[in-house]
């Protein structure tokens, strides 16, 4: 038999079991990040504009988000993993946890270039609410 086949046999079972759990998690972390890639250009393109400088997209910004994209999906394959081998018996949707943490972080991000792009009170004020609560429900202080 040859090894080649046997490997990519095995990492495709493990996908096809990861794929129905991690697919909807996959494409919630990709949307947040599109937005927050596209907001973020947007934004770098209005301050250039204020300036009066020149402005362009860089391309090592642009591998920065694609490795953070890819980091996040290995950490949600990760949190899947634990959750499924060492915390099955607790009940605790690791993945979720993981996903939403990420995807919170971007609506930050988002609503920094926001505030930016259309120098809006809304979004400094959705930032304060969101913080607030953030602080509220799990006593963390972002």
């Amino acid at each position: 038999m040859n090894t080649d086949r046997v490997a990519f046999g095995i990492c495709g079972a493990l996908a096809s079991c990861m794929l129905k759990d991690l697919a909807p998690l996959f494409i919630c972390v990709l949307v947040f990040e599109l937005v927050d890639l596209i907001t973020g250009i947007w934004k770098s393109k209005v301050i250039a504009e204020r300036k009066g400088e020149a402005w362009g997209v860089e391309s090592a910004k642009l591998r920065k988000t694609l490795y953070k994209t890819i980091l996040i999906f290995a950490g949600l394959v990760l949190a899947w993993l634990l959750g499924k081998v060492c915390f099955n018996e607790i009940n605790i949707d690791l993945p979720k946890m993981f996903c939403g943490f990420a995807c919170a972080f971007e609506m930050w991000s988002f609503l920094e270039n926001a505030a930016v792009i259309s120098e809006h009170p809304i979004f400094r004020l959705l930032q304060k609410f969101m913080k607030k609560e953030i602080k509220d429900k799990t006593g963390m202080d972002v």
